[in-house]
C-alpha cells in the first residue's frame, strides 16, 4: 500500500503528498497526517528557525507499523490490554516497543535519554492512554502519535535551553522581552529536571508520573502499581528529595 510522505522545507511550509489519486487512506492514517502537519508547523513557527533536520524522518520508522508482517493489534488484544492482562502487555511490547524506541532514538540525540523516554512513554500508554483507544487497529497509530509529540517537545526544550545558555555567554542582560525570557527559563529548568530524572529508575518515575502527571491520589497509585498507599507515598517522597537535591546542585553550577 502506498504511504503518504511529508517534509518540512527550509521556508517552514509543509508538503503532504498522497502518491495516488485513487488511494483512500484509513481514517486513522488521515488523523496521523493531520497531527503531523499541525504540530510540526506549530513548532516551526514557534522556534523561528530551520527545523528541516529535526523532522526529516525515515519512512520505515514512521510508516504503518505492522505492515511488515508483524502482529496487527486487534480489538481482542485491546480488550485484554484494558483489563491489564500481563500476557497481552508482553505480547504488545515484543511487537511494538522497539518501534517506539526507534522513533525516540531518531529524534533524541542521547541514547540514554531515548531509552528512558521510550520506557516512560510505554508505561504511560499501558497505565492510562490505552483506555482512550477505541479500536485495536488504532493502537500503533496512537503510540506513534504520542511518541512523536513527546519527543518533539523534548527537542524544543533542549533548543530553548541551548539558546538561553548562548545568550548568557554573550550578554549579561537578556535582550528579549520578559515573556520570551520566562519561556526560555522554564524550558531550561525542564531540561535540567529531565536530566535529573535519569537518577531514578523506571519504577520511581512511574510513581511520579501517576501521581503528578495523571493527578492520581496516593491510594490510586498504590492500587495501580500493586503496593500500599504508604509505600507509594514513601517512594514518591524519596524520589522528590533526590530530584530536589539534583536541581539545587545543577542550579548552583549554572549560577
Amino acid at each position: 500500500m502506498p504511504t503518504p510522505s511529508f517534509i518540512i522545507p527550509k521556508q517552514c511550509k509543509i508538503v503532504v503528498e498522497i502518491p495516488s489519486s485513487s488511494y483512500q487512506p484509513e481514517p486513522i492514517l488521515v488523523y496521523d497526517l493531520r497531527f503531523y502537519v499541525l504540530h510540526f508547523m506549530d513548532l516551526a513557527i514557534t522556534l523561528g528557525r530551520d527545523t528541516q533536520d529535526w523532522f526529516w524522518y525515515d519512512l520505515p520508522v514512521l510508516e504503518n507499523w505492522g505492515a511488515d508482517g508483524t502482529m496487527q493489534p486487534n480489538d481482542e488484544l485491546l480488550r485484554r490490554l484494558k483489563n491489564r492482562e500481563a500476557g497481552a502487555q508482553l505480547a504488545l511490547k515484543q511487537e511494538l516497543f522497539e518501534r517506539v524506541h526507534q522513533v525516540c532514538r531518531h529524534m533524541l540525540p542521547d541514547e540514554t535519554s531515548a531509552s528512558q523516554v521510550a520506557e516512560d512513554l510505554w508505561h504511560d500508554f499501558l497505565d492510562t492512554h490505552v483506555d482512550k483507544v477505541q479500536h485495536g487497529r488504532a493502537i500503533a497509530s496512537y503510540l506513534r502519535m504520542t511518541t512523536v509529540r513527546h519527543c518533539s517537545r523534548l527537542r524544543e526544550w533542549q533548543v530553548r535551553h541551548q539558546e538561553f545558555d548562548e545568550q548568557r555567554q554573550h550578554s549579561a542582560l537578556p535582550t528579549q522581552e520578559d515573556a520570551t525570557i520566562g519561556n526560555i527559563d522554564t524550558a531550561r529548568h525542564l531540561t535540567r529536571l529531565a536530566d535529573c530524572m535519569k537518577l531514578l529508575n523506571s519504577r520511581p518515575r512511574r510513581f511520579l508520573r501517576l501521581r503528578f502527571f495523571h493527578g492520581m491520589t496516593l491510594e490510586s497509585v498504590g492500587k495501580k502499581v500493586g503496593v500500599s498507599k504508604q509505600y507509594a507515598g514513601r517512594i514518591i517522597h524519596q524520589s522528590l528529595s533526590t530530584l530536589k537535591t539534583c536541581l539545587e546542585q545543577t542550579d548552583a553550577q549554572h549560577a
